[in-house]
């Protein structure tokens, strides 16, 4: 049986042999284009059928692939360019929608630029030597020794897990004459949630064979994107719980567009708004008299985001966050409030809507929430306390179903507060033995991981 320290040691043999095969894989694919991968597997069909078939084409087709491999591979490393780049990126995308934008190329030499392809680095996915070590594919328990020791299928599923977005394929080649500027669009697909930072373009120069590229990196002054979570499609909502008076909820509508009725007048107090002030009354009077209105109520919701995720419901908690996201854009911001409620080492707070700030907020909050391993509901619970007779109602999403989720929400049911709530599980079978063993003050809808629209749907039909 081997010890932990031999163990590590062929853990990080096998990592490295990965590593490394990575790159190489990486740096041919980059140089060998798809023409010349074609000929390349040509050349060793002609030397097989050579001492078989003695005939002179079969020689001219060796001769022919070889110098042209040779001519094709000579004239890529001949090729020059010096360019810069420069990104015209937006503030945020989506997850899994494309993300269009421009990149500025300037010719920094006086020689004409020609045939030169520019595409977006791809995002280096390697796991490192912790993540290889530690993580285990979901399923790993049923493969076989082989591949339960070389760990390959797991080298698969990180590199599928940590890759942030795929480029597109840019097959526009672009023509600069000296010192020219142009604009060209590049296109990438983010896959999660998160902050992406680009900092390196590719820049790559066939050879007139189309064989062989030469492939240079060139530096670009980093930016980031935010990639906002996936949002689902959400049917008019109808919520329990009736609108609640806010503070200051005149000139919340004020400021939205509206106003309650015109009442009457009175003498002026500080604090009063100037554009309350009624001047005609002023003139008359000679004291300052300002407008009274209608007190408007309106809709106070709140959105508990779940962040309790073992490692493996991280899927799961995904999902609860989309589905959040889904919420917060689907009520009107402007006829409503709705409070983002989360645990991040300590309970958060934030509010958007009416006077406050853009749903725009909430979604960046929630492109960067992480999950907890463990926390603390009574925090959260005591948040909410201080909240809760402003609510309209709230909507929760739990990642998964336990006791302590259970009490959590045993003690809002019995705070009176309206609520919806959601538990998002892996799949079917997960979700009817997790609810059956551990029954809910309330009921809950359950939202299936690999179904999530569909549950949705299901839940407002």
């Amino acid at each position: 049986m081997r010890t932990p320290a031999q163990t590590n040691k062929v853990r990080r043999f096998i990592h490295r042999a990965y590593w490394r095969s990575g790159s190489l894989n990486f740096y041919v694919s980059k140089r060998v284009r798809p023409a010349g991968v074609a000929v390349m597997s040509l050349a060793p069909l002609a030397f097989i059928l050579m001492p078989r078939i003695s005939q002179t084409p079969v020689f001219q087709l060796r001769g022919m692939i070889l110098g042209a491999l040779a001519c094709s591979f000579a004239w890529s490393l001949t090729r020059r360019c010096k360019i810069s780049a420069k990104r015209i990126l937006p503030a945020a995308a989506s997850a899994g929608e494309p993300l269009i934008y421009y990149v500025e190329i300037t010719n920094l030499s006086k020689h004409k630029v020609r045939q030169v392809l520019i595409n977006e680095t791809e995002h280096d996915d390697r796991p490192t030597l912790d993540q290889f070590s530690l993580g285990r594919e979901p399923g790993e328990e049923s493969r076989n020794a082989f591949d339960q020791y070389f760990a390959y299928y797991r080298w698969l599923w990180l590199r599928r897990k940590n890759q942030k977005y795929t480029p597109a394929a840019n097959h526009q080649k672009i023509q600069l004459a000296g010192h020219e500027t142009k604009k060209f669009p590049l296109s990438i697909t983010p896959l999660k949630r998160g902050v992406i930072q680009l900092d390196k373009i590719d820049l790559c120069l066939p050879d007139p064979l189309g064989l062989f590229q030469k492939c240079r990196r060139i530096k670009t002054e980093p930016q980031k994107v935010i990639i906002l979570p996936k949002r689902y499609r959400i049917p008019a909502l109808k919520l329990p719980g009736s609108a609640r008076y806010q503070l200051g909820g005149e000139s919340a509508s004020f400021n939205s567009g509206e106003s309650g009725d015109f009442t009457s007048v009175r003498d002026y107090r500080p604090g009063d708004p100037p554009r309350h002030i009624h001047w005609k009354s002023w003139a008359k009077t000679g004291k300052a008299i300002v407008k009274e209105y209608e007190e408007i109520f309106f809709p106070h919701y709140g959105l508990i985001l779940d962040t309790c995720a073992p490692p493996n419901l991280l899927d799961s908690f995904e999902e609860a966050v989309s589905v959040a996201a889904s919420f917060a854009v689907s009520l009107d911001s402007n006829q409503s409030l709705l409070d983002l409620m989360f645990i991040k080492d300590q309970a958060h707070r934030f509010t958007t809507g009416r006077n406050e700030a853009k749903v725009d907020h909430i979604l960046e909050i929630l492109a960067e929430v992480e999950p907890q391993a463990i926390i603390d509901y009574q925090v959260m619970e005591k948040l909410l306390h201080k909240h809760l007779a402003d609510l309209s109602s709230c909507i929760v999403v739990f990642v998964g179903w336990d006791q302590q989720k259970a009490d959590f929400l045993r003690n809002l049911h019995q705070a009176n507060a309206n609520l919806l709530v959601m538990a998002i599980f892996p799949d079917q079978q997960q979700a009817q033995q997790q609810l059956a063993s551990v029954p809910a003050a309330t009921s809950i809808h359950p939202v299936l991981a690999d179904e999530t629209e569909k549950s949705l749907a299901n839940i407002f039909s």
